[in-house]
């Protein structure tokens, strides 16, 4: 309190509103536990001035900084009963609402409090009991949801039923569940349990579903009539029975990423023709998988693709790669990102050599061991090269002079040169180098190269060389 006496003329002149701002930028925690306490004026404010809590994180790597940071959820569900807040955006990331400290009732409680004011909510890398998904359903005016589940989120696996019943959630415009898990690495292939049947009645803008694995889902009759103003439709690692003519309805959609892999039982699905009436779509992403025929037919007529993205599509060699590039990136002259990760890749194929407006390269999880000189590097600003088997940094990106990311990591035979140290200090615009790899030991060489790197960096380069 003689804190706030002492500097009377600095403090408590402060206009609350000014005093508001600042204490929204603290940590949940802080403004929770410390804010009210410092003098009458700041619990006044904090208590009062719904700007504090507008917008809220509660990160796990936060609240284990200091131990004084910890958080009293009782309290916190107490304060917010009783204080007029007009929470519009609450993220909670790494939180296990099933420890003893916790509770399981919390979560469900803080979403019951806030149901009248909160627009967006992300859930990322929690654990949580069944009956937080039973309270969503009441955030009647939520906009934005994002639900990011661990691998050990749950007992078993999450059934279908539950993620429909955010259909209820009416005024929802953007809807994301993600599963950390990756679906084709587990034995069963699969994250959700139930008949798929994807059919949210909401006009949502943005839907993503990703790694529900081998789920064989299937569209709702009439879905895509509720979706008209849908911007971004992503089924990331989600296997989808087929794709119905009618998604030439959402003749606003930008963003499209589709699983095309097939089964034991059945030949991987074909996209439909009508895709071709989507000038709007910018980024293509197909997943292969394994299937046996590209509709190059489809993708070739989509000349306005500016991003084509096309993982694990099947092909035996590097050689049917090219032929199929061939007939494709002459149709495509606008592609300025281009991504071939996980296709087994011997070489850069030949059709990209010429392709200088690319901006963007994806070659993650190939064989690739080297780069060819080619226009194609010369306007690029992002090169993903990790998971391949280079031994040396590809020197042929001196002519990117632009160039600001640079991902190497999982390249495990990879050494660091003296004279890839000079390399990377004349990339001017570079500001990520990612070096490291599981398990990696560097030489000794190595490691006195990337000391001296380091030490002669720019500040805004980030180097990345442990994992």
């Amino acid at each position: 309190m003689d804190y706030c006496g002492q500097w009377g003329s600095t403090i408590e002149g402060t206009p609350d509103g000014v005093l508001a701002e600042v204490f929204r930028l603290l940590p949940f925690s802080e403004r929770l536990s410390v804010v009210p306490l410092v003098c009458k004026a700041w619990n006044r404010v904090a208590q009062k001035d719904s700007k504090v809590w507008q917008s809220c994180c509660l990160d796990s790597k936060d609240l284990m900084k200091r131990s004084s940071r910890r958080i009293d959820w009782r309290r916190a569900v107490s304060w917010l009963a009783r204080v007029p807040t007009s929470m519009e955006k609450l993220r909670v990331h790494g939180i296990d609402f099933r420890a003893p400290d916790v509770g399981v009732h919390v979560l469900p409680l803080l979403l019951g409090i806030l149901a009248k004011s909160l627009l967006a909510l992300e859930l990322k890398g929690c654990r949580f009991h069944s009956s937080t998904w039973d309270a969503l359903p009441c955030l009647q005016i939520l906009k934005v949801l994002k639900v990011e589940l661990p691998a050990d989120a749950s007992e078993g696996r999450l059934d279908w039923e539950t993620i429909a019943s955010l259909s209820g959630l009416k005024n929802l415009r953007s809807l994301t569940v993600h599963f950390s898990a990756d679906p084709y690495r587990n034995f069963d292939e699969r994250n959700v349990d139930g008949v798929v049947s994807i059919g949210f009645p909401q006009r949502l803008q943005e839907l993503r579903l990703h790694r529900c694995g081998k789920v064989d889902a299937v569209f709702a009759t009439g879905a895509f009539a509720n979706w008209s103003d849908m911007r971004v439709l992503s089924l990331l690692d989600t296997d989808v029975r087929c794709m119905p003519e009618a998604v030439s309805s959402l003749t606003r959609l930008e963003y499209l990423s589709l699983n095309l892999a097939g089964s034991e039982h059945r030949d991987p699905w074909k996209l439909p023709y009508t895709l071709t009436t989507l000038t709007c779509l910018k980024c293509l992403e197909l997943e292969g998988h394994g299937f046996r025929s590209f509709p190059v037919g489809v993708v070739s007529k989509m000349t306005w693709l500016e991003d084509l993205d096309l993982t694990g599509i099947g092909m035996a060699d590097t050689d049917q790669i090219e032929s199929l590039l061939r007939r494709l990136i002459p149709e495509l002259g606008l592609l300025v990102r281009l991504g071939l990760q996980l296709n087994s890749l011997t070489r850069v194929p030949g059709p990209l050599l010429p392709m200088n407006k690319l901006t963007r390269l994806d070659l993650r999880q190939n064989r690739l061991e080297s780069l060819p000189p080619g226009p194609y590097v010369e306007n690029l600003v992002q090169v993903m090269l990790a998971d391949n088997r280079f031994v040396n940094v590809p020197t042929v990106l001196r002519d990117a002079t632009g160039l600001e990311l640079l991902d190497l990591e999982d390249n495990p035979e990879l050494v660091f040169l003296e004279g890839d140290v000079e390399f990377v200090l004349g990339m001017a615009c570079l500001r990520y180098l990612g070096l490291g790899s599981k398990d990696k030991r560097w030489s000794q060489e190595s490691t006195e190269n990337l000391c001296s790197l380091a030490r002669r960096a720019d500040s805004r380069l980030k180097i990345d060389f442990c994992r």
